[in-house]
């Protein structure tokens, strides 16, 4: 008696279906992943502009106090936005050119812009406002505001 022996073929390989399905999770996810990086992307730039910001504010502040003079915060609306510092001294105002910059009058990047606009924020000789002073810096290129204040009692300048 012979023993009848059905061979069956060992399967390999994925399905049509399978490999469909696989690809389609993976651009799934993808999508995820580069719309979170996108505005991850955008809040880091903010981030920076609104840092450069201060720290020109910080920088201005600290050259004016190691030479015992006011120092004064310009904002302006012009085209493009911008902003300067300056030195009160007997001859009137002196401008302070930073070491980054070729200019004393530094522009905002596209989209940005301070409110109030047209503001003179002088600083003592301290470093210090008369009151505490808030600049609000806004991008519309980014969505995004930052409140930046100026401490009358400790000259910090924080957002």
């Amino acid at each position: 008696m012979r023993i009848k022996m059905t061979v069956y073929m060992k399967q390999k390989g994925f399905t049509l279906i399978e490999l469909i399905i696989v690809v389609t999770l993976i651009g799934i996810l993808t999508s995820i992943v580069v719309v979170d990086q996108v505005s991850y992307y955008n809040k880091l730039s903010f981030t920076a502009e609104v840092e450069k910001f201060i720290g020109d504010m910080e920088y201005a502040r600290d050259y004016a106090i190691s030479r015992s003079k006011q120092c004064v915060i310009t904002t302006s609306d012009g085209n493009p936005p911008n902003y300067n510092f300056s030195l009160r001294t007997a001859d009137g105002l002196e401008d302070i050119v930073f070491p980054s910059e070729s200019n004393h009058s530094i522009n905002l990047p596209d989209g940005a812009s301070l409110a109030p606009e047209n503001n003179e924020i002088v600083l003592d000789t301290r470093g210090t406002p008369a009151s505490n002073e808030t600049i609000t810096y806004t991008s519309t290129k980014f969505s995004q505001t930052a409140n930046i204040t100026l401490n009358s009692v400790t000259g910090f300048i924080t957002q």
